[in-house]
């Protein structure tokens, strides 16, 4: 314990290390050390020089600690890779854009998904570390479905577009495709449920057509993280840090009167 106190009391300034650093060394000998003392040495030591260190040189440090952190951080984690496509689906009598929801509802349900994941090995450290729900659940944010920028007022069709984000770009676009099979094949069982319903002249005249405008994209460049962002926010947080530091210690010695 005391190799650890003498480690923390290293901290402290030069100056004060040669004025009384025999006299610590001396009380030391007579203490009774716990890692409260560590602590407390520790602390001391940074109170001392934040009491001695101008602003700039507080910046400087914390700026330079955020942007390390940052950068970590950055490193970390992984590229985030995006294919998408664009689909039209077009209905003679049903409103297209909810026959998509209830296609996507079929085809991203917790069952789907979770063969899709199971036999294409996605997140695989995720499904070490929690359960089935939770890594579908995060598949789910990692689909967006949207509407194409060239759909247009016909009631009768509506294109839009499937996104899935993920580490591999080749894997990407696999799952891509398998999202597209699974909701050609939602809307195959679909129109079979709806048919049953319906009388032979009906069934003649409904039409419900998942067709592909564009197929899966290879995602070629990595949609994210922005790691000089993250590194620059991190800048930003150490500066913030700097500030406050700089104010509590210009305010101690006067809440202290």
């Amino acid at each position: 314990m005391r190799s650890w106190i003498r480690l923390a009391a290293r901290l402290y300034p030069a100056r004060w290390r040669r004025r009384y650093g025999a006299e610590f060394d001396a009380l030391l000998e007579d203490a009774t050390p716990t890692w409260r003392t560590v602590i407390d040495v520790g602390w001391g030591a940074v109170e001392m020089h934040m009491n001695i260190w101008r602003f700039p040189k507080i910046a400087v440090i914390c700026g330079l600690a955020g942007a390390i952190l940052g950068a970590v951080i950055a490193v970390r984690m992984p590229d985030r890779y995006i294919s998408e496509t664009v689909l039209t689906l077009s209905g003679d009598e049903q409103n297209p854009q909810f026959l998509r929801d209830r296609f996507v509802q079929l085809a991203l349900s917790g069952g789907s998904l979770g063969e899709l994941i199971r036999r294409n090995d996605l997140y695989a450290k995720d499904r070490r570390r929690i359960p089935l729900e939770d890594v579908i659940v995060r598949m789910r944010h990692d689909i967006a479905i949207t509407p194409a920028k060239s759909a247009t007022a016909d009631p009768k069709n509506f294109a839009f577009v499937l996104r899935y984000i993920y580490p591999d770009p080749v894997q990407a676009q696999r799952t891509t495709e398998e999202l597209i099979r699974k909701m050609m094949e939602a809307g195959v069982e679909e129109g079979l449920r709806a048919n049953q319903a319906k009388g032979d002249a009906e069934r003649r005249s409904t039409g419900t057509k998942l067709s592909v405008v564009d197929p899966p994209s290879l995602p070629q460049r990595p949609a994210g993280p922005n790691r000089l962002l993250i590194t620059a926010l991190g800048v930003c947080a150490g500066l913030t840090l700097a500030v406050l530091t700089a104010v509590v210690m210009r305010l101690r010695p006067v809440a202290q009167t």
